[in-house]
């Protein structure tokens, strides 16, 4: 027996997608402002279908099917206004959102085809945050064969000191608070992207964890993308977080024109919001690296300052 694949309700998908702590929570936001964009639902369950999927070996096509059924799921309640994400002091509460009352008003609205046809018919993208999907497109593209990913990137250095505030270097299947879905290595809970150096990331410490973690998915989001094919590269598009920030304008005129939309008339409020345009502080990058070397291991330190020199030049930042 097999899982039946549904009918898709609405092709229009977008996937904010990206490394843990790299800038989704500035894109991600604004994006979600664009004219035919939907505000980003961020649920568990998308981000942990195809890993899990992955981690069992399941067939592309059931792993397809599911995520489909839950997408579907989310999109339709998301137009009822049921489970909306009220807390207040959330990134992506409805509540700061310029379209937040249309969002409100979905809970005493229609059901049903009385709320999801006018829906349909403004043609809007559905969208999602997750993490380390991009990976998996195959599988996003088997559920939606026309969905988009925004990639967000940061650089490296940043990132990684995002990862130890936040604890990533040993929270994985150790904090109940955790809920990413991760492989039982003999007893060791590993996240998907270090099955191929698992001993390793048992081993090592929390501050040499975090940096292999992340120059290995930077690592792979590369090969990802160079590997796609000719046809699916319009499916892609990559945002630096450096220049999101600094360029906001710019950088979401380019995101808009991609999904052959525009800018708010409220876009000034947006940014307003999100505290952009700033000038991110290199001064507070060196402090990071110069902490980081402190306690990590000189090899992975030389990893990643060679590293952060790739992503400087491909994005034209001040180097390190």
């Amino acid at each position: 027996m097999t899982l039946f694949t549904p009918p898709i309700i609405s092709e229009k998908i977008l996937v904010l997608d990206g490394i843990a702590r790299t800038g989704k929570m500035l894109v991600g936001p604004l994006a979600g402002e664009l004219e035919n964009v939907e505000w980003p639902q961020n649920l568990l369950t998308v981000d942990n279908i195809p890993s899990m999927g992955h981690i069992l070996k399941s067939p592309k096509k059931e792993t397809a099917a599911f995520l489909r059924l839950i997408v579907n799921a989310s999109i339709y309640e998301f137009v009822v206004g049921r489970h909306l994400n009220t807390r207040v002091s959330d990134i992506y509460s409805i509540h700061r959102s310029l379209k937040w009352q249309e969002l409100d008003g979905r809970r005493f609205g229609p059901e049903h085809d009385n709320a999801l046809q006018p829906w349909l018919a403004k043609k809007r993208y559905a969208s999602f945050i997750s993490h380390h999907q991009f990976p998996f497109w195959p599988i996003w593209l088997e559920a939606f064969p026309t969905a988009r990913f925004l990639i967000t990137t940061r650089h490296p250095v940043d990132t990684c000191a995002s990862w130890m505030k936040k604890g990533w270097g040993e929270r994985f299947g150790s904090d109940p608070l955790d809920f990413t879905q991760t492989a039982d290595f003999d007893g060791f809970a590993v996240p998907w992207f270090a099955e191929t150096f698992s001993s390793k990331y048992i081993k090592a410490e929390p501050i040499d964890r975090t940096i292999f973690c992340v120059l290995s998915l930077m690592e792979l989001y590369d090969k990802t993308l160079q590997a796609l094919p000719s046809e699916k590269k319009e499916m892609v598009h990559t945002v630096c977080f450096e220049e999101a920030a600094n360029r906001p304008d710019y950088i979401f005129s380019k995101i808009a024109s991609w999904l052959k939309t525009s800018l708010p008339s409220e876009w000034p409020v947006a940014k307003a919001r999100e505290r952009v345009p700033r000038i991110l502080s290199i001064n507070e990058r060196r402090e990071k690296l110069d902490a980081i070397s402190k306690t990590a291991t000189k090899e992975y330190v030389a990893d990643l300052f060679e590293a952060s020199k790739r992503y400087e030049i491909k994005w034209d930042l001040e180097s390190l």
